[in-house]
């Protein structure tokens, strides 16, 4: 019984940030004829009147910012939309091109771990190439359970690569975005509470990918202790 609560438990954590996250951002992408610029034409803007040395481009990979770039990359719908998620979203990663431009502490160190969690990575899809390799060996099995470590590390490190980025998304939406958009009046009173909700989808999209990454990382230390 506590195992199957606990199954539910997991289950919710795992499913709820993501059905939220994605209903809200739904919610509010209907066309709005009153909100005067799309995604990408209000991150233009933005750029040019915060003097961010940023390019503003359409992706097919989700909306982010590239520091690596310098790009704030906006989906086809965002950029082209002319609702609220638009508007939202974008000056969400424009909140996300201020904090690099200046030299925002958090960020700086998601970019450290993140690199780090890149070395560790392909240090793990080395390990497991071999560890199949070292089960066809006789008494290799122990040596195979070693090179999972290299793995688990892998797993730990994304997972913390996660739990740092969300204070920096929640700075990006609540400490930059929305008072740029209060502010500037880019967007009606009425919306303000609407945007927040969508601004805090927008931060909390990592943490269903926390979730994930320390579901993925218990399983891995089951399967390391057999």
């Amino acid at each position: 019984m506590i195992w199957l609560l606990g199954l539910v438990i997991l289950l919710v954590l795992f499913v709820w940030p993501n059905y939220w996250v994605t209903s809200v951002l739904k919610k509010y992408s209907e066309p709005c004829e009153e909100i005067p610029g799309t995604g990408g034409e209000l991150a233009n803007h933005l750029k040019k009147v915060l003097k961010l040395e940023v390019e503003v481009s359409q992706t097919n990979q989700g909306d982010h910012f590239d520091p690596t770039a310098q790009k704030v990359c906006l989906s086809e719908n965002n950029f082209n939309g002319r609702h609220l998620t638009a508007v939202a979203t974008a000056a969400h990663e424009i909140g996300h091109a201020i904090q690099w431009q200046s030299n925002d502490a958090g960020l700086q160190r998601r970019g450290r771990w993140v690199g780090y969690s890149i070395i560790i990575q392909k240090i793990a899809q080395v390990s497991l190439i071999l560890v199949p390799v070292l089960h066809l060996v006789p008494g290799g099995a122990i040596l195979g359970k070693l090179l999972l470590i290299p793995v688990l590390l892998s797993v730990f490190f994304n997972t913390l690569v996660h739990i740092i980025t969300l204070p920096v998304e929640w700075d990006a939406s609540f400490h930059k975005a929305l008072p740029i958009l209060v502010q500037g009046q880019y967007i009606e009173d009425k919306d303000i509470q609407a945007v927040k909700r969508i601004l805090r989808a927008c931060a909390f999209t990592y943490l269903a990918a926390a979730v994930i990454s320390l579901l993925n990382l218990t399983n891995l230390l089951r399967t390391i202790r057999r």
